[in-house]
């Protein structure tokens, strides 16, 4: 068997430690990662390695050379440009003309590479996929395999809510010679998201493998600190360099040690090190070479590369320090710094946590560093969430933040972009909004500042801009304090998650374009387009019909502008207002107390994005949640015979009742709402009255269909009501530590079951009279149970079985743990 080492990337989440250095070069327990890799291999009788190369590859050949002092015989592969993972194996060339093991230039492993070929060729594979668990399995792509291994299914880099076991893909792969006929040659093409699953829909030879072993993955800062206290805690086979003077503590050669120092386990400590007086190492410590502390030095949990000095009553916390740090006296570093190479910490600085400093960089006496050297933020600021970013306004979301995120943005358009920018009208829109606009400018993008609108109304003027990508910025929820962030597609849906990430990336890496002065461009105002979307909805609905009704309506809403808005529409289209009036809550009870509200038709209540409406009738039936969806999907249904609707998994199986009973079809998918808008809106949904997108997600169009519906089927929302099929769902909600989701929707994947399983969402198990749904949240350590049941009494029952047996393996892990 040969070997491929991918060791091309530019490691940019590992920065600044990688500023100048490739990462297969960055030292675990002063040992570069690539020693580890080809030691490996050595130690599994794997002799003929290529290695893949691009940043900085004349620093890794002029270290290794042809591979003679591993007793190995090494070649290299440069490329010009990044042909992704399986491109990269392809450009080879004519190295792979047996069994490969292709294995990352940044991972720590202890696999056993041999067993894992053994497995291969038994299971005759063209492709074997070696395969770990991991606590937290958000950051790798998730793996299912049936009983004998066969792989059949993929879910890369997922949301928590996506979580369906803690089975990932360690980027480790056996492969066979026939597998490179399916890689386009010179072009970027990867493993997990290209090749692999491929192979699965011509139902090639794919396997996984579960290794046994320790294995990381180096890949960001997080990482390469967890990988060490790992290895320090014996997690992982590993031959640590120098002497154990005492248990836990090894000592290179050359090194002095001061007799008042105070060494605690485990601690790794490089050649030639001087530690002196009163130095105290509180554990979980690792020095480099030629490394020097002076009296009363006082580390716990850091990391010190090469050639780093210390002076006297200077302290470290959980910090990373690179080649030949200077750090004088008095100075503090704390939790999660890192300090890139030949960099100086005058006497009696500190440098706050999670900042990142650059190489070579200067920080002047009692300076308190609190954000990152040349840049302003910490790193962990722009998780995106299932609907876009939320923070709080100016504490998550500061005018810095907006501003590099607006330069995030910007960057990954690319300088000639052109956006839109909407928001909502309040004054902390307003605040992210110039801070953002700045940031775009930034980086070359043209900017056409829009007026205050309404989410559903800047959906379809997105569409009708010619634009590369807009933003739209609003108050989330019945707060003033926390605002929303949506980044939208030129058609007016949200972006994905990989252009999500993307940004995130950038915005993490700090790794902006910034263009010169006369590169930036200007900022264009637009009309007002609210008029014209009212009009547009108009000329889709049968107005004489809705006229000669005269309906009577109350409006609720929590914007007086919604307010005024609506009243502009139905008062054109005839209706009598009988009441309006400005509410962040639907309020029931209250508009029960109406006095028109005998007289009125229905009720109606809508949030401030005019995204969701609520209706309710003369006896104060509320239409909400699963009972609007289903009072949609039938009005959907009536109206388009042969209709395809796209329902959440989570939704009550009437739908499918209703379907069947007029012609149409249902096709259920994971209950991500942004996701669905995404799929509706590649067709065109403002041409045509009485589609999934209008009825369901924007609700001023919805509340104008379902009047209208009403009016030319002469009835009212109580009869139609009336006229839908019954159904019976419970819902509750576990707390669940974040590293045991994973594990847990693992169990309930492999373990033995009762009822067919489904994996369109979560875990679901469908049987005669009922059905229990079980998934992750999204954006907090817990899981949710919904379920179905013919009757109350079957739903409930499922509810209580499947919780209890939650419960159970929660407490069985963790009393085993």
């Amino acid at each position: 068997m040969k070997a491929i080492v991918l060791a091309g990337g530019k490691s940019t989440r590992l920065r600044p430690l990688t500023w100048e250095l490739p990462k297969p070069m960055v030292p675990v327990l002063n040992v570069p990662v690539m020693d580890s890799i080809l030691s490996l291999l050595c130690h599994h009788n794997i002799v003929d390695v290529c290695t893949t190369l691009m940043f900085m590859p004349q620093k890794m050949i002029t270290r290794y050379g042809n591979g003679y002092d591993y007793g190995l015989n090494l070649t290299w592969n440069t490329e010009e440009h990044a042909l992704g993972t399986a491109g990269s194996v392809k450009a080879t060339g004519n190295f792979v003309d047996s069994t490969v093991v292709v294995i990352s230039g940044d991972c720590i492993t202890d696999f056993d590479l041999t067993e894992a070929y053994r497995f291969h060729k038994k299971h005759h594979a063209e492709a074997t996929i070696l395969m770990t668990r991991v606590d937290v399995p958000i950051d790798f792509g998730l793996l299912v395999t049936d009983s004998a291994g066969a792989i059949t299914g993929f879910q890369e880099k997922p949301d928590w809510n996506e979580v369906f076991t803690n089975q990932v893909n360690s980027g480790i792969y056996i492969l066979e010679p026939s597998v490179l006929s399916m890689i386009p040659p010179d072009q970027a093409f990867d493993f997990s998201r290209d090749l692999f699953p491929e192979m699965l829909r011509q139902r090639r030879r794919l396997f996984g493998y579960e290794a046994p072993g320790y294995w990381s993955d180096i890949g960001s800062l997080d990482s390469y600190m967890k990988t060490h206290f790992d290895i320090l805690q014996n997690k992982m086979h590993f031959h640590f360099p120098g002497k154990e003077i005492s248990p836990g503590v090894f000592v290179d050669d050359g090194t002095e040690i001061d007799a008042s120092a105070m060494i605690h386990a485990p601690c790794v400590i490089g050649k030639s090190c001087h530690i002196g007086p009163g130095v105290v190492l509180d554990g979980n410590v690792i020095l480099g070479n030629n490394v020097v502390l002076e009296e009363e030095v006082m580390l716990s949990r850091s990391i010190l590369w090469n050639g780093c000095y210390m002076d006297y009553a200077a302290e470290g916390r959980g910090c990373v320090l690179g080649n030949r740090v200077h750090i004088m006296h008095h100075v503090l570093i704390s939790e999660n710094v890192v300090i890139g190479d030949e960099t100086v910490i005058r006497e009696y600085a500190s440098v706050k946590a999670n900042v990142l400093i650059w190489p070579r960089k200067v920080v002047d006496p009692h300076v308190s560093v609190d954000a990152s050297m040349v840049f302003t933020e910490r790193r962990s600021a722009t998780r995106f969430g299932k609907n876009g970013l939320s923070g709080v306004i100016n504490v998550d979301f500061t005018p810095e933040f907006a501003s590099r995120l607006g330069a995030a943005y910007g960057t990954k358009l690319g300088e000639k972009g052109l956006v839109a920018v909407f928001w909502d009208g309040s004054p902390p829109s307003r605040l992210f909004r110039y801070a953002f606009i700045a940031g775009l400018l930034s980086t070359g993008v043209k900017v056409y500042d829009m007026k205050a609108m309404f989410l559903p109304v800047v959906r379809q003027t997105v569409s009708l801009l010619d634009v590369d990508g807009a933003i739209h910025i609003m108050v989330s929820g019945d707060t003033t304090e926390r605002l929303q962030v949506l980044l939208l597609t030129p058609n007016g849906a949200n972006v994905d998650k990989d252009f999500e990430h993307s940004v995130e990336s950038i915005y993490a890496k700090e790794d902006f374009i910034h263009v010169p002065a006369g590169m930036i461009a200007d900022v264009e105002g637009m009309p007002d387009v609210h008029d014209s979307y009212l009009r547009h909805l108009m000329n889709l609905c049968n107005q004489v019909l809705i006229r000669k009704a005269k309906l009577r309506i109350i409006l609720t809403a929590s914007s007086k502008d919604l307010i005024d808005y609506l009243h502009k529409l139905f008062s054109g289209l005839g209706c009598h207002i009988v009441d309006a009036y400005v509410t962040d809550r639907f309020t029931p009870y209250l508009l029960l107390q109406e006095d028109g509200l005998q007289d009125a038709l229905l009720c109606v209540w809508m949030d401030k994005n005019a995204e969701t409406l609520s209706l309710m009738d003369k006896s104060g039936q509320v239409v909400y949640g699963d009972l609007y969806n289903v009072l949609t999907a039938s009005i959907l249904y009536q109206k388009n015979p042969g209709i395809q609707l796209l329902v959440p998994a989570s939704s009550p199986s009437v739908i499918e009742n209703l379907a069947k009973k007029h012609g149409g079809h249902c096709t259920r998918v994971r209950n991500d709402e942004q996701a669905i808008v995404r799929m509706l809106m590649k067709d065109d949904v403002f041409s045509t009255a009485y589609n999934q997108y209008q009825l369901q997600f924007d609700a001023i169009a919805s509340l104008l269909f379902i009047l209208e519906f009403l009016v030319q089927h002469n009835t009212t929302l109580s009869e139609t009501l009336q006229n839908l099929p019954k159904w019976h769902l419970e819902t509750r909600t576990l707390h669940c530590p974040w590293e045991l989701i994973g594990h847990l929707m693992h169990r309930l994947l492999v373990e033995p079951h009762e009822g067919t399983l489904d994996t369109t969402d979560g875990i679901k198990y469908i049987f005669e009279n009922g059905w229990i749904l079980i998934f992750p949240d999204a954006e907090q350590p817990m899981l949710h149970f919904i379920a179905e049941g013919t009757t109350p009494r079957i739903a409930i029952t499922l509810l209580r079985k499947y919780t209890t047996l939650i419960q159970w393996m929660m407490d069985e892990t963790v009393g085993t743990s």
